[in-house]
């Protein structure tokens, strides 16, 4: 094969190695503007075949279209996620055979591409498609229903003040903002780059698809950097000033064209908008738990405090909605899978898929203690309960066994480390937050 020096190369047959250098290949040069991180190559030999890439992986570099005419149709899809951040593996994606076993295919976020040949030159291009096809669309992705089993925790170290923020930069690393310090955590340690880093002075962050860093500072302005394991936050250009105070909580999305939204929370409750250029004040809301959780276009959440209560923001304003819980909404989460995650007071756990628009319990999660925060793994979530308990939830399977990790905690939270996760808590009648790294075995 070729060697490359660009961005990689679609060789389509797609889905086979390609053939020795003396055949007369079809070469399509590979769709988007650079930034996806994954692609599923879709291709009907005559069946549905679909193929995850790891755009980051230094070991791919070209696919084929096959050695004669009328060449393969393919459809590209393109993720701004690693693979193991979608839930897949690279490789083949195995057809579920019912609901139970699988889950839909996630959308994709940085464009959908067909081939299109010219039947008189026969000459083979890139059309960007609006919709995925119905038959990928339609596709549902087999899911196992084996539990995480986690080892005792390789790192462990204590801060001074509670922790704002953990936020997965790859799949190797974890940002961390307390109260003091900035932190990169890993399976290596902790690294503090106190000092080094432009997030000394921001107490909120969204990481966008596209890498870009989103931030929250301690007067009330938006920001947007470039972080990364070594170096931190860098190159941050403030973007907006706003009425708010201090930036606890904020979250976002940015979609494939580029459009920004963001919804945030200050100290003092106050809530603001970003869409764009356009920054709405949302006023003081109710007592909230932070953290803020963006839903869908035009919809985020946060928990507040009263039975079943969670508050419904947008840039029109702010509802209530009640989830059926009978007991307090104790923190919320967003997924990719699931839509938006709420654990309450008793220990259940309740999630929104947007499209429908309903709040649906997640059966199976009888612990006996409330959870204090949880976070998207895999294709489901990960959870930490104030017994100190971490465990998982799968789609497939339900809700796996919790484990003990630390004794009685009073908050904290975790994100996912590749397969493994980065987890703060503060013990109960402590001052100081523990920093863990735990491995899956």
């Amino acid at each position: 094969m070729r060697s490359l020096d660009a961005k990689p190369i679609l060789c389509a047959v797609l889905l086979t190695a390609c053939a020795p250098p003396e055949s007369p290949m079809r070469w399509l040069g590979f769709p988007g503007d650079g930034t996806a991180k994954t692609a599923i190559i879709a291709s009907r030999s005559p069946t549905l075949e679909l193929e995850v890439v790891d755009l980051e992986d230094p070991t791919f570099t070209e696919l084929d279209l096959g050695d004669r005419p009328p060449y393969r149709a393919a459809h590209v899809l393109l993720y701004a996620d690693t693979p193991r951040q979608l839930g897949y593996e690279p490789g083949k994606l195995i057809a579920g055979t019912s609901d139970a076993d699988s889950i839909p295919l996630v959308s994709p976020n940085r464009g959908v591409y067909a081939t299109s040949i010219d039947e008189d030159s026969l000459e083979v291009s890139w059309l960007q498609n609006t919709n995925v096809p119905d038959d990928i669309a339609d596709f549902r992705v087999r899911v196992s229903d084996e539990c995480a089993l986690f080892g005792a925790a390789t790192v462990q170290e204590s801060v001074e003040g509670i922790v704002y923020f953990r936020i997965p930069i790859d799949d190797e690393h974890v940002l961390v903002r307390s109260t003091r310090d900035v932190l990169i955590v890993s399976r290596d340690g902790v690294v503090n780059l106190n000092g080094m880093s432009e997030l000394d002075r921001m107490w909120s962050a969204y990481l966008a698809p596209n890498g870009d860093l989103y931030l929250g500072d301690f007067i009330g302005g938006i920001w947007r950097g470039r972080v990364s394991a070594e170096t931190g936050v860098t190159n941050a250009v403030l973007l907006r000033d706003t009425d708010l105070g201090q930036i606890v909580s904020m979250d976002g999305n940015v979609d494939a064209d580029g459009n920004v939204e963001l919804v945030m929370l200050d100290r003092n409750a106050r809530a603001g908008w970003l869409s764009g250029d356009d920054f709405t004040d949302l006023g003081p809301v109710d007592p909230p738990r932070v953290p803020v959780v963006w839903a869908e276009q035009g919809v985020g959440y946060i928990a507040a405090e009263g039975i079943d209560k969670v508050l419904r923001l947008s840039p029109s304003g702010v509802t209530t909605e009640n989830i059926g819980a009978g007991s307090q909404v104790w923190h919320l989460s967003g997924h990719d899978q699931l839509g938006v995650v709420a654990g309450t007071a008793e220990g259940h756990f309740f999630a929104l898929n947007a499209p429908r628009r309903r709040w649906g319990q997640l059966e199976g999660a009888d612990f006996g203690w409330w959870g204090v925060g949880s976070a998207p793994y895999e294709d489901g979530f990960a959870f930490m309960l104030a017994s100190g308990f971490i465990g998982t939830y799968k789609p497939a399977r339900g809700f796996c066994e919790a484990m003990p990790f630390l004794r009685i905690i009073e908050a904290g939270g975790l994100a996912a480390a590749g397969e493994d996760l980065v987890v703060t808590a503060v013990p109960d009648d402590e001052e100081t937050t523990s920093i863990l790294y735990i491995p899956r075995l």
